[in-house]
């Protein structure tokens, strides 16, 4: 949804509305805010994809050292 948002044009309305505050390209402001978006669930995807492994890992060497008993 953000990827479609920021490829829509804006309507004329906010063109005006933001020449008047003295931002000449709307376009390329919502782009850098709303482009970031992106980069950041890849990220969040990326970041909780790395910890699951590592999770695994961990789990894995600690029940080859305990064995099957959890209670010692």
């Amino acid at each position: 949804m953000y990827f479609v948002a920021i490829v829509i044009p804006p309507a004329d309305v906010w063109i005006a509305s933001s020449n008047k505050q003295g931002v000449s390209d709307i376009q390329q402001s919502f782009s850098a805010i709303f482009g970031q978006s992106n980069r950041i669930i890849i990220g969040s995807l990326v970041a909780f994809w790395v910890s699951q492994l590592i999770d695994v890992t961990v789990f894995h060497h600690i029940k080859k050292r305990t064995g099957d008993n959890i209670f010692g």
